[in-house]
């Protein structure tokens, strides 16, 4: 098994950021684990499009906020592929895909339950194995929005981010002696392909009034980010934050 080729499982990865994630993962060599919820068709076209380009790819199907599913997909990849090397914690609710009849506590439990719970549970899984796969990578996809008030419509989104932070700190302790890094990744507005249709025109006008260098940032810009922590094996409990400064413009 030691020559195995080492595996990245991207959650959420079947749109956008995460498919762009899961792209340039295999271009660095990974067999990628394509994971999505819903959109089997998305996903698949994903990893189809990696292994056209000579990558190595596999969508692969798991709720991430269903325990019984997280423990099945990481036993499966154990036995299918000797494990998971990068973990990159993406997959979230998008804070404007409240459904008119969701409460606001179904909303809250909603959102968490993916974008906190489901870290939760993918780092956990991987901590299960962690002794068999040093020098092992974990990856959690946090905001801007984080650090900074939000619309009332988006205080659950903001806050499963900011607990993110949390859950980097506290395994980037647990698994320093497996010298496997954790760190978080905290995008500003990104240019995915469903932005415009989501905030509008007007409102990415008005989004980028709040950004330094006056734009959104492209999916690639921010993959950078994490191709960096997956090469750098000296960080560990930091944020890499990629927000053209939003975070401190007026």
């Amino acid at each position: 098994m030691e020559d195995r080729k080492r595996v990245a499982l991207i959650t959420g990865a079947s749109q956008g950021l995460g498919a762009c994630m899961a792209r340039r993962l295999a271009e660095l060599g990974f067999r990628v684990i394509v994971n999505y919820a819903h959109s089997t068709g998305r996903a698949e076209n994903v990893a189809a499009g990696i292994r056209e380009s000579g990558g190595d790819a596999t969508a692969m199907r798991c709720d991430v906020s269903d325990e019984s599913a997280v423990i099945a997909l990481f036993a499966e990849l154990e036995e299918r592929f000797g494990g998971v090397d990068v973990l990159v914690n993406n997959a979230r609710i998008d804070p404007l895909s409240r459904r008119p009849e969701e409460t606001d506590g179904m909303w809250w439990d909603h959102v968490l339950s993916v974008g906190l719970r489901g870290a939760y549970l993918c780092c956990n899984e991987f901590t299960r194995y962690a002794e068999h796969h040093r020098n092992g990578r974990i990856v959690n996809v946090s905001s801007c929005r984080a650090h900074r008030p939000n619309e009332l419509e988006s205080i659950a989104y903001a806050t499963s981010k900011l607990a993110v932070h949390c859950l980097t700190r506290s395994y980037a302790a647990a698994l320093a002696k497996y010298a496997i890094t954790v760190n978080t990744l905290a995008p500003g507005m990104i240019a995915t392909e469903n932005m415009i249709k989501r905030i509008g025109l007007d409102g990415y006008e008005e989004e980028c009034r709040h950004i330094a260098l006056g734009r959104a940032g492209s999916c690639d810009e921010i993959a950078d980010g994490l191709v960096w922590a997956v090469q750098n094996g000296f960080m560990t409990g930091e944020t890499i934050n990629i927000n053209g400064g939003q975070t401190y413009a007026p």
